[in-house]
C-alpha cells in the first residue's frame, strides 16, 4: 500500500472524530461516510477495496511515511512601547535621559531603517503638556533597533512637567504599527523655596500696628523633616529696631496649616519714623531637602507731622487755612506721613497755652513738634513776595519765593528744604505747594497727580482743560504759556489785519441823492 494525494480519505481525521464507532464497521463504510471532508492539503494512503483499519492503520503511523508541510510564520501581536519614566513618574532627575522601548525592533512605515540622523523626528518632547514649548534633545537608536534614547538639551528644568510622546511612526518586521502613546513625568525640584516679606524691603510708611508676614512658594519644614511649630520659629526669625543688630523687638508667630506662611506680630505698636529689620536665618527647608537661604529685609514706619498754618500777608484767613490743608492733605496720600488734623493741633496748643503764629525758626517747630507728639514739622516761609490784581478778573496775583521746611523735632533742624519760584493766583499757589509736599519728603508723586498725560488727551480735551485755565487767570495763564500766548496773539493780530484788508477792497458804499429843502 502506498500514500497519495487527491483521495477524499484522511485516516488521521477517522481516528481523531471516532467515526469507526463499531467493531463492525469496516473501511469501506468509513470511507463513505468521509468523503465529504475537504482533503485537499492532505496527504492520505491510497486503499485497496477489501482493506480493513487494521491493514491500513500500522502504514500511516510508520514515521518514514510521513511527508510533513512547511511552516506558515505570522506574528499578529501588537507592538508594545514603553516609556522611561513612566508616565505619572516623578522626582526624575534634571539630567535624566529618556528612553522609549519597544517589544520588537521597529523600522519606518516605508519599510526603511531608523537611525541616528532620523529618529529624533518621530519623537516629540515639551514642557507641561502637548501644547507647551518644545524642548531641544537629540535621540539615538541602538543596533538591536528596540531602544530609543532621548537626551534633552539642556536638562529640563527643577519641579518641570515634562511630555513625551510618538504617534503612529513606528511597525515592527511583520507590519504591527505602533499606537500613538505618551507619558507625563515631573521633575525633581532641586530649587530653594522662594520666600516673600510683607512689607517689602526699603518700604517707607509702613503702618505702626502693622502685622509682618513671610510667605513660601511651596510648604517648608525643619531640616530635620519634622513639621516647623510656633514655637519653632523664633529660632530662625529676628525682628530688630535699625539692624540685625539692634534691639530686638517681642513678637508672636504663627504658621499656616499649609506650612507656607509665617505671621510675625509685634507684641506692641512700631514707633513712628522708626527704622525695623525682619529677617530669616538658615534652619528650614523644602521636602526635598532644598534648604532656604538666608534673608532679611529693612523697612521705615510712617512719621507723624503737624503743619503749623500758613501765614501769608494779602490772603484771606479762609485761603490761607485752605493752603495750609493743602500740604496735611498731601502729606496723608504720599502715605509716607500722617499729618495730624488741625483742630487737634490747636486744641493741644491752645491747652499747653502755646500760640504758633509767627513761628519760623527751627528750634521753634521743634519746641511745638514736641509738645504735639510727633516727629516732624512742616513751616512754610515766603521770600520776595510781591502782589498785583489780574487785570481781567481783578484777583488777586502774588508773585515770590515759597520755602517749605521739614524739621526733625528730636534734632531740633531741617531735614529737608524746597524752595520754588511762582507767580500767579492763590490756586497756582495750592498746586504748587501740593507738589513741593511730595518733594519734601522725597517721595514721587503717584502718576497723573500733578500733570495731565497729553499724550493720551484728544486735541479737544487738551483744548477745554486750557480755557478752563485761562478763564480762571489769564494773566496766570499767560505767564505759564508765553510762547503758546504770542503764538495766539500773533495769529489774532494776523487775522484781524487780513479781515481789515478785505474789507478795505470792497466796492465804496454811495448813499442816495440828498433830499431837497422843502419850498415854502
Amino acid at each position: 500500500m502506498t500514500f497519495s494525494a487527491g483521495k477524499s480519505f484522511l485516516v488521521i481525521l477517522v481516528l481523531a472524530t471516532g467515526l469507526m464507532s463499531q467493531e463492525s464497521d469496516t473501511l469501506d463504510t468509513v470511507v463513505q461516510e468521509v468523503s465529504q471532508a475537504d482533503t485537499s492539503d492532505t496527504v492520505i494512503p491510497e486503499v485497496s477495496q477489501g482493506d480493513t483499519l487494521d491493514t491500513v492503520v500500522p502504514e500511516v503511523l510508520q514515521p518514514d511515511t510521513l511527508v510533513p508541510s512547511a511552516p506558515v510564520v505570522q506574528n499578529v501581536t501588537s507592538l508594545v512601547v514603553t516609556f522611561t519614566p513612566a508616565h505619572g513618574a516623578t522626582d526624575v532627575p534634571i539630567k535624566s535621559n529618556l528612553t522609549i522601548t519597544f517589544s520588537e525592533p521597529v523600522r519606518n512605515l516605508d519599510d526603511s531603517v531608523l537611525g541616528n540622523n532620523n529618529v529624533a523626528t518621530l519623537i516629540t518632547l515639551k514642557k507641561g503638556d502637548r501644547d507647551g514649548e518644545d524642548i531641544p534633545f537629540t535621540a539615538k537608536i541602538n543596533k538591536t533597533k528596540d531602544v530609543i534614547t532621548v537626551n534633552p538639551k539642556p536638562s529640563f528644568g527643577s519641579g518641570k512637567n515634562i511630555y513625551m510622546s510618538i504617534g503612529a511612526t513606528f511597525e515592527d518586521p511583520f507590519g504591527n504599527v505602533s499606537a500613538p502613546s505618551f507619558a507625563i513625568f515631573s521633575a525633581v525640584d532641586v530649587v530653594p523655596p522662594a520666600l516673600t516679606f510683607n512689607p517689602d524691603n526699603n518700604e517707607l510708611g509702613v503702618a505702626l500696628d502693622s502685622v509682618l508676614t513671610i510667605s513660601f512658594n511651596e510648604p517648608v519644614r525643619n531640616l530635620d523633616g519634622s513639621p516647623i511649630t510656633d514655637s519653632d520659629l523664633a529660632n530662625f526669625i529676628n525682628l530688630r529696631v535699625s539692624n540685625r543688630r539692634g534691639k530686638a523687638i517681642p513678637f508672636k508667630g504663627v504658621i499656616n496649616a499649609e506650612k507656607t506662611a509665617v505671621i510675625i506680630d509685634p507684641v506692641s505698636d512700631f514707633e513712628d519714623d522708626q527704622k525695623i529689620s525682619l529677617s530669616l536665618s538658615a534652619g528650614i527647608e523644602d521636602k526635598y531637602n532644598n534648604a532656604v537661604r538666608a534673608s532679611s529685609i529693612t523697612f521705615s514706619t510712617v512719621i507723624k507731622v503737624a503743619v503749623i498754618d500758613i501765614e501769608l500777608q494779602g490772603l484771606t484767613t479762609i485761603e490761607n487755612i485752605m493752603l495750609s490743608d493743602y500740604v496735611r492733605t498731601e502729606l496723608n496720600d504720599t502715605r509716607v506721613a500722617i499729618s495730624m488734623d488741625r483742630t487737634e493741633m490747636l486744641d493741644i496748643l491752645r491747652n499747653n497755652a502755646i500760640d504758633p503764629s509767627g513761628c519760623e525758626a527751627d528750634d521753634c517747630a521743634a519746641e511745638i513738634g514736641t509738645v504735639l507728639d510727633v516727629s516732624y514739622m512742616v513751616l512754610t516761609r515766603f521770600a520776595k513776595l510781591q502782589k498785583s490784581e489780574d487785570f481781567v478778573t481783578s484777583r488777586t496775583v502774588v508773585s515770590g519765593d515759597v520755602v517749605m521746611r521739614l524739621v526733625d523735632v528730636k534734632k531740633q533742624k531741617a531735614k529737608n528744604r524746597v524752595k520754588k519760584e511762582f507767580s500767579g493766583g492763590v490756586n497756582r499757589l495750592g498746586r504748587i505747594m501740593r507738589r513741593m509736599t511730595w518733594d519734601l519728603l522725597a517721595i514721587t508723586p503717584t502718576e497723573g497727580r500733578f500733570a495731565l498725560d497729553v499724550n493720551k488727551l484728544s486735541f479737544l480735551e487738551r483744548i477745554k482743560i486750557e480755557l478752563s485755565e485761562f478763564m480762571v487767570s489769564p494773566r496766570e495763564w499767560v505767564s505759564d504759556h508765553p510762547g503758546l500766548a504770542m503764538g495766539i496773539g500773533g495769529f489774532v493780530l494776523l487775522s484781524s489785519g487780513i479781515a481789515i484788508s478785505i474789507a478795505s477792497q470792497g466796492p465804496p458804499i454811495i448813499g442816495g441823492p440828498p433830499e431837497f429843502p422843502e419850498v415854502p
